[in-house]
């Protein structure tokens, strides 16, 4: 009884682990999502001042996205 409480929380952890892996490549999606929307709106003349306040994403940040 105990031995198969123990298997059966083993198996939700590592439910847990793969839904958390998944979520990271989610993210990790999106990031380059905003990255290219970043880039494209540079490139179509934006500031990077206007990109920063109309997304409200800090400029630091903003900085990193063109470089990349």
């Amino acid at each position: 009884e105990k031995e198969q409480m123990i298997e059966q929380n083993k198996q939700v952890i590592e439910q847990n682990k793969q839904v958390i892996e998944q979520n990271k490549q989610v993210i990790e999606q999106k990031e380059q999502m905003i990255r290219s929307m970043v880039k494209m709106l540079c490139n179509n003349g934006a500031s990077m001042d206007e990109i920063s306040e109309q997304l409200g994403i800090p400029m630091e940040q903003i900085k990193q996205y063109i470089d990349s």
